[in-house]
């Protein structure tokens, strides 16, 4: 006799199809992220870039949107405002810069004059010889658009032409940036003379006063960034064998 309380058999489910898509890169990133078949990074290709490869290069950037009836301001940090402005170091391999909020097409289009730079220039640039990586890094995305509007009040320029212009960021951000490069151990052996320099910029704008390390210590509190006083005064002695006093008093 069967088994009258045997459930019925349920018919099985259709498996879904899960479709798994490829890397994604942070939106607004300038260049395009390059990658391999199998969806790696490739690479970046650097080069030491002079004043004079640079500013070219960015002529060929701001040549390139002006004649597409764009014109787009850039903020620069790190080896670029040394080399182009300052003139403290012979070279660098980049040019870091943050940006506003670009819309699809200005993005689009500054990407578009980065590679147009790197096809134009008689020296090799490198993949990445323009790129806004610095903007992701915490401390510094949820304050771009307060750093942009220092960077307009303090117009230090770095390069202008119909269709570019590029500022210097704030000194007290740069400055505060290569302290905490050189605290984490992330840094290049001309960090120190580098901040230093940043330091030197922001005291000839505030009548030479050197600045309390509470104070700095507000900045490294306001962009995440740390600030020990063993750091503080590593770059202090840089300063006064470079400008011939003090740049820092640690209270």
């Amino acid at each position: 006799m069967g088994c009258s309380s045997s459930r019925p058999t349920e018919a099985a489910t259709p498996a879904r199809r899960v479709n798994i898509s490829g890397p994604v890169d942070p939106p607004g990133m300038v260049p395009r992220r390059q990658r391999d078949a199998q969806g790696v990074p490739i690479a970046p290709t650097e080069h030491e870039l002079n004043r004079h490869n640079i500013t070219q290069a960015l002529g060929y950037v701001a040549h390139y949107l002006h004649s597409r009836g764009k014109s787009l301001i850039l903020i620069a940090v790190g080896g670029a405002v040394n080399t182009v402005l300052l003139r403290t170091r012979d070279s660098t391999h980049d040019v870091d810069v943050f940006n506003p909020a670009f819309s699809a097409s200005e993005l689009s289009m500054l990407r578009s004059a980065v590679e147009y730079a790197e096809q134009q220039s008689p020296t090799p640039l490198g993949n990445r010889w323009l790129n806004n990586e610095t903007g992701t890094i915490g401390g510094t995305t949820q304050n771009i658009p307060q750093l942009i509007e220092m960077a307009r009040q303090q117009n230090d320029v770095v390069f202008r032409a119909q269709g570019l212009t590029v500022l210097a960021a704030p000194w007290h951000y740069a400055f505060v940036s290569k302290i905490g490069r050189i605290t984490y151990g992330t840094g290049r052996p001309y960090d120190a003379a580098d901040a230093a320099a940043y330091l030197h910029e922001h005291i000839r704008r505030h009548e030479g006063r050197p600045v309390r390390a509470s104070e700095i210590r507000k900045w490294g509190q306001r962009f995440r960034r740390v600030t020990p006083n063993e750091v503080l005064e590593q770059v202090d002695a840089v300063y006064s064998r470079t400008y011939g006093q003090h740049g820092i008093v640690i209270d």
